[in-house]
């Protein structure tokens, strides 16, 4: 199914089939790398019901270890069963902290439930279950949502709408922070480690942010070829040691995990590879998922400031334009199951604090507490000069397209000095200015949008 549908699960649980489940269970819960059920007492008596030994939901790698390699067979799992106290939460412990060496957290829940060839009547569906393990934690406990991820093409202005939620609404990015530079002179708002273990990642695939080695199909823009691939990468001590990574493969990523899961304050991640690697990072920080702020900026201008970088530039408008395509659609594709809220550069530097003010009230919606705005703060941090965008707002309205609705796109003509460069620059701006009329419409963030034909490799 994953590979099929180009997804990775973060969260797995296996479940019996044949079971009454009288509370609902959260998988999804990003604390828990492992999550057991207490033992259930037998009509209230002193002897422990087994029902649970083979229920368990967590962090994929562990369900992975969980479902296919606890002991070698029935014999010596009798034999190591006989000494356990509680077999299926030791048993996880073991399998996790002492065979594999993940460090594991294994939680022991309060789930109710029984089978259903154990209920005689009807009357047994309401019936409470008491527990062996009276100090394990019930299912009613809702973590919070401990920050937001800020998503959006490079220069697409991340570092400014980042910077603002900083300044203006007291966000923080914990940990080292890379610094400013001729690049980015105001800033980027980046933990250094995440950059890093995200390099690492797309470099072990042969890629960088500038090369995706990702097209789609000739005839069928829904099938992605290519591309960065989730299951080839390691998010846990168990995979790197299985498919035998450098010994420092994780440095990057056990600094940054400390920085954020130890933040007592909101915070902001932001590097525009997450646009790729997201999931590789949702499953190791801790509390409810965090909200997702997705912004676009137009794919012109955005391919221009490529090209005009002096180290790392993307000198073709064409491929710059197809790189927006792609980290715009793998945003929107690796954000579908969070809570997202969508702004753009346009919008941002329109009016500053009329949309930050927005965004703090939809981001409360998500679940993040209202943050008090410091409209003082964030107009000193803005400056129009500081986007990497365009000249000024005439020759970036010049290149906008406008639309009214959905049906309606209106895309201005390209430069006549630029169509001589390039011989599929018009085919390329065409495709990308009608996904940017979709975004700016909302009809690109609808699961049946079709994403336009990209066959040659970015």
């Amino acid at each position: 199914f994953e590979q099929n549908n180009w997804k990775r699960f973060q969260k797995i649980g296996l479940f019996s089939y044949d079971m009454v489940y009288y509370d609902p269970v959260p998988i999804t819960n990003n604390n828990e790398d492992a999550v057991v059920p207490s033992a259930i007492l037998s009509n209230g008596a002193d002897e422990e019901e087994r029902w649970g030994s083979t229920l368990l939901y967590g962090a994929r790698d562990v369900a992975k270890i969980w479902a296919t390699d606890r002991l070698k067979s029935i014999e010596s799992y009798q034999q190591w069963l006989g000494s356990a106290t509680n077999s299926t939460s030791f048993l996880v412990d073991y399998l996790l902290n002492q065979k594999w060496g993940l460090l594991g957290y294994v939680a022991v829940r309060n789930i109710c439930f029984r089978p259903y060839a154990t209920i005689t009547d009807e009357g047994q569906h309401n019936k409470e279950c008491t527990f062996a393990a009276q100090s394990a934690t019930t299912m009613s406990v809702i973590d919070k949502v401990p920050g937001l991820v800020v998503l959006g093409m490079h220069r697409s202005g991340t570092s400014l709408l980042s910077g603002l939620l900083v300044k203006g609404l007291s966000y923080v990015v914990p940990g080292k922070v890379m610094v400013a530079n001729n690049g980015n002179q105001y800033g980027y708002f980046e933990n250094d480690n995440v950059s890093f273990q995200n390099d690492v990642w797309l470099n072990e695939q042969s890629m960088h942010w500038n090369k995706l080695n990702i097209r789609t199909d000739e005839k069928d823009s829904r099938v992605i070829v290519g591309g960065f691939d989730p299951n080839f990468s390691c998010i846990t001590d168990y995979c790197a040691k299985a498919k035998h990574k450098k010994l420092n493969y994780f440095q990057n990523r056990k600094r940054a995990l400390l920085d954020f899961n130890n933040s007592t304050l909101p915070w902001l991640l932001k590097d525009p590879r997450l646009c790729i690697t997201l999931s590789m990072w949702l499953p190791s920080l801790k509390g409810a998922p965090p909200a997702v702020l997705f912004t676009f900026r137009n794919p012109l201008e955005v391919a221009k400031s490529l090209a005009r970088r002096k180290i790392n530039n993307v000198k073709l408008l064409s491929n710059g334009m197809k790189l927006w395509i792609w980290y715009n659609r793998l945003s929107l594709l690796n954000s579908q199951s969070l809570c997202r809220v969508v702004t753009s550069n346009e919008a941002v530097i329109r009016d500053p604090v009329s949309e930050i003010s927005r965004i703090n009230e939809e981001l409360t919606k998500c679940g993040l507490p209202s943050r008090p705005l410091n409209a003082t703060a964030l107009l000193d941090f803005f400056h129009a000069d500081i986007m990497h965008v365009s000249e000024n707002n005439n020759n970036q309205k010049k290149n906008d397209a406008t639309t009214n609705n959905e049906e309606d796109c209106i895309i201005p003509p390209l430069e006549s000095g630029l169509l001589i460069t390039e011989n599929n620059l018009q085919n390329v701006y065409m495709k990308a200015m009608t996904v940017f009329c979709d975004l700016k419409n909302g009809k690109a963030f609808k699961e049946n949008y079709v994403w336009p034909l990209l066959p040659s490799v970015v």
